[in-house]
């Protein structure tokens, strides 16, 4: 179904926002994940996510892909240390995330060093972290 009223379009992004701030915090990544309010309008906090994570996230629910004017949008909203993340769906299609290859990589790159510190604990048990004693 095409949204073709503002007021209608407007609804239509409302519910992809608050279904990916819901998403955020079923998976565990932010429990105060939430749809900003004016979505992303309000100044200082462009983004249309609220949340620690560290990413923008401009989020897009609508038929017609507009992918680079969209992912303009995002880079407009880039903060320092929270690189921009394009959140987009339609009807009848699961959501999607869109990165810069640079951002992907690093990501990746994270997950590589912490499994390789995972490794090395297990190997070697003194590396564990200890209470600090008073």
């Amino acid at each position: 179904m095409k949204a073709n009223t503002y007021r209608s379009r407007k609804a239509k992004g409302t519910r992809l926002e608050k279904k990916f701030a819901q998403l955020i915090r079923e998976k565990g990544l932010d429990d105060n994940a939430k749809r900003m309010v004016l979505s992303g309008g309000a100044f200082g906090f462009e983004t249309d996510i609220f949340t620690k994570l560290p990413w923008a996230f401009e989020v897009k629910n609508q038929e017609k892909i507009q992918f680079w004017q969209w992912w303009e949008q995002a880079e407009e909203q880039r903060k320092p240390f929270k690189p921009p993340a394009l959140v987009f769906s339609a009807n009848f299609r699961p959501i999607m995330i869109a990165l810069t290859a640079n951002d992907f990589l690093e990501l990746l790159v994270e997950i590589k060093q912490l499994n390789l510190l995972l490794e090395d604990q297990k190997k070697s048990p003194e590396l564990e972290a200890k209470p600090l004693e008073d």
